[in-house]
């Protein structure tokens, strides 16, 4: 998270094209994209452990090229890897929790992921600005590499512990990605394109807001401050998110979510003035926030018992799908008609996605999670 502020302008400075240092930001996401598959594969082979080790050890190798390196294409193939070893990381927790996190507790678990990833992203920016400021782009991503390499030896330190099974267990039940696709692929389709949707609208969203402060002529700091406002309420409702899901169950936090999320980006088009724009974006941050680790916790309880790690790569892979399609969907529908009609876009894909789960993916029950079915509604 250090180099959000940081790496777009490290690029400005090696290229003026605008075109290429969009390529070189998305290539993390596209890194994440292409290392879902092989990343469930290796945790379901060696066990959440070495799959969580092999991504910290991805990120920081990659950070730290970022600092050893110049130019354009050198950094597009530094983020790659690093977006590849975030994918292998959260796949990691998720088949974790899959094995040793119960059905009663796991909502608030996966909702402490969703609040602790939005701390990240608030503390990470301030820090990765500050260091940039004051030592230079290039030092600055190599304090990140340091970190993660200090992650890296605590997670070596630690001991194996236990995957659960053994490993020649765990390979024999490995069915590839084939032979998930074929046991769960009615799960795999629903709920994937559910979370895609959820990417898709989350994502947007954030590509949304400032241009529509910037269209109704806020200066750079008056929207620094409705998207910040906006990330602490967000960032404040975290636990709401996990005890609407464990006492009362996955829907009740999902939903509501996605139709409160709907409402803000609809009322966008009406936003005129700083006030208005600030009161649609908390009502969109509002929704977000209690859908706090909704997706990763219903991906999990959806996870087969016996191969996880590969059915959470393949939905890890639609999501990803999402939050590259999301900013491409904000930008397409804005040249062809307005901004108004691409947060009314947004809007319409909110809703369809809270149908979706109420319809047709449903609540899931116990006994159907035990064997990677859609649940019950």
């Amino acid at each position: 998270m250090m180099l959000v502020p940081t790496l777009p302008l490290y690029l400005a400075e090696q290229t003026t094209s605008l075109t290429l240092i969009s390529v070189v930001l998305a290539a993390a996401a596209v890194g994440g994209l292409v290392g879902n598959l092989p990343s469930g594969a290796l945790i379901q082979r060696r066990g959440e452990r070495w799959g969580f080790i092999a991504g910290i050890a991805l990120s920081a190798a990659g950070t730290l090229a970022l600092a050893l390196t110049t130019g354009i294409w050198l950094p597009f193939v530094a983020c790659l890897v690093a977006g590849a070893g975030q994918s292998a990381r959260l796949l990691a927790r998720q088949a974790y929790a899959r094995r040793a996190i119960g059905l009663v507790i796991r909502g608030r678990l996966m909702s402490l992921y969703g609040g602790i990833g939005r701390v990240a992203l608030l503390v990470g920016p301030l820090a990765g600005g500050f260091l940039g400021e004051s030592i230079g782009f290039r030092p600055t991503f190599a304090v990140s590499a340091g970190l993660l390499t200090a992650a890296l030896v605590a997670a070596l330190l630690a001991g194996p512990g236990t995957d659960g099974r053994p490993s020649a267990q765990r390979r024999n039940a490995s069915q590839g990605v084939r032979g998930v696709m074929r046991s769960h692929g009615r799960v795999i389709g629903l709920a994937g394109l559910g979370q895609m949707g959820a990417s898709l609208v989350r994502v947007g969203r954030l590509t949304l807001i400032p241009l529509y402060g910037d269209a109704i002529g806020l200066d750079l700091s008056d929207v620094g401050i409705v998207v910040a406002i906006a990330g602490g309420l967000d960032l404040l409702l975290f636990p709401a998110a996990g005890w609407l899901m464990d006492h009362f169950g996955r829907l009740y936090a999902i939903v509501p979510s996605f139709v409160i999320m709907a409402a803000g980006l609809a009322s966008l088009p009406l936003a005129q003035s700083f006030g208005t724009l600030a009161a649609a974006a908390l009502l969109i941050g509002f929704g977000n926030g209690i859908g706090s680790g909704t997706m990763l916790t219903l991906s999990t309880d959806l996870a087969p018992a016996e191969n996880p790690a590969e059915f959470l790569g393949l939905l890890r892979l639609l999501a990803d799908l999402g939050r590259i399609l999301g900013p491409l969907a904000v930008g397409i529908v804005a040249d062809q008609a307005d901004l108004g009609a691409s947060a009314l876009v947004l809007a319409g894909v909110g809703v369809a996605t809270a149908l979706l789960f109420v319809f047709a993916i449903g609540e899931p029950a116990p006994e159907s999670v035990s064997a990677g079915r859609i649940g019950s509604r």
